[in-house]
């Protein structure tokens, strides 16, 4: 089958690959998924960096034995958290001057210009009558831009502390498992243009509104921006009193269904087009081709021999998982080897068959609604008047 694609103008085609974790059968006591052991081992690594390697305690095999158990994680090994505790004690351990004092994994929060009350738990903070630190570490094995987390406590810090005429704050963010540890700067200035651009966001987010799953329950329904927009697009401006009415769609839909006819034309067209030429050049980087797409079939009588009698499956459970098509139920009234007649005619043993199966209860209904249009009872009437 040719379907119509999008692709990059005379892009390269690039390979693509995938890989599986490899699980040794002989650690049964790793029974979760990669995901999971690796989101442990971060819970489990920030207890013990808070629990031992920020107090300056021995860290040791034994110190860690207690957390094994308390989160499920293993010791040795490349999940275990013995190497990575090392790792994160001997990175800390170049660092922590500058932390001195600090307050461990307490949670602070501020309010907002907009009235928000904004919270966050950093794993080091501390401020001084100059300047303020904070300290995230982040036990993953992905690098990714955690900053912006860093400078929503710094805007906590700022909104708490910068009565007492602190100017900048200092973030660290360190990764122990890519050795890598960042700090950055942070300025009042920032963080007040920070403070604006978060209340904007917010005010943004809660006068807007978009169509979803939700829309058949929600008691704005009738209100809603979006759905108004939907139904009345060449709206010039829309108020905030503004309500869909019947009007709205006896009005519109006349232009819709016109669109669509005219988008339903245009597929034809495009299509024609792309027969003749084979690709069109949009302009912006991007090309139309056709793409042959190779659909299997299954052939239902050998593949029933197949799975019957080379594989001993049973019919019974062959058939739980195969659909009959209504198609396929008419072309079987073919074979009803009866004498053709009027009243025994195709069309006829047809809707037995399917009267049937009915009465065998073999007919599933499913209830489906769907949106349709009809003559009104009393405008039928006058015109048979």
């Amino acid at each position: 089958m040719n379907n119509i694609k999008l692709r990059p103008s005379l892009a390269p085609v690039a390979k693509q690959c995938s890989s599986a974790m490899f699980q040794d059968p002989e650690r049964p006591e790793i029974r979760t998924s990669a995901l999971e052991v690796f989101s442990n081992s971060g819970t489990a690594l920030h207890a013990v960096f808070k629990d031992i390697i920020y107090p300056g305690l021995a860290l040791t095999d034994e110190a860690l034995m207690p957390y094994l158990d308390k989160y499920n994680v293993t010791l040795q090994g490349y999940y275990g958290i013995g190497w990575r505790a090392k790792q994160i004690q001997e990175k800390w351990q170049k660092v922590a001057h500058f932390y001195q004092g600090a307050q461990l994994e307490q949670t602070i929060s501020c309010t907002l210009k907009n009235g928000y009350v904004l919270t966050g738990t950093p794993d080091l903070f501390a401020v001084n009558s100059e300047f303020g630190v904070i300290f995230d570490l982040k036990t993953g094995e992905r690098d990714y831009d955690a900053f912006p987390q860093i400078e929503m406590y710094a805007l906590i810090l700022h909104k708490k502390y910068g009565a007492m005429g602190v100017k900048e704050y200092f973030g660290g963010l360190f990764y122990p498992m890519l050795e890598k540890y960042t700090n950055q700067k942070i300025t009042v200035e920032y963080l007040d243009h920070l403070e604006d651009w978060w209340c904007n966001k917010m005010l943004f987010a809660g006068i807007s509104y978009t169509t979803g799953p939700l829309c058949n329950v929600c008691p704005r329904l009738l209100s809603c921006q979006a759905m108004i927009r939907s139904v009345d697009p060449m709206a010039a401006e829309l108020r905030l009193d503004r309500e869909i009415t019947p009007h709205d769609i006896k009005k519109f839909r006349p232009t819709i269904k016109m669109m669509e006819k005219m988008v339903e034309n245009y597929k034809l067209v495009e299509r024609a087009l792309l027969d003749r030429f084979g690709v069109i050049d949009l302009g912006n980087g991007y090309e139309l081709f056709l793409k042959e797409d190779f659909r299997d079939h299954l052939n239902t009588i050998e593949s029933w021999r197949i799975l019957t009698e080379e594989y001993q499956i049973p019919p019974v459970e062959i058939l739980k998982g195969m659909k009959l098509s209504k198609e396929a139920v008419k072309e079987s009234a073919r074979c009803i080897s009866v004498p053709r007649d009027r009243e025994r005619g195709l069309g006829v043993m047809q809707k037995k068959l399917f009267a049937a199966l009915d009465a065998g209860g073999a007919m599933e209904k499913v209830p489906r609604k769907e949106v349709s249009m009809r003559p009104q009872p009393e405008s039928q009437l006058t015109k048979e008047t």
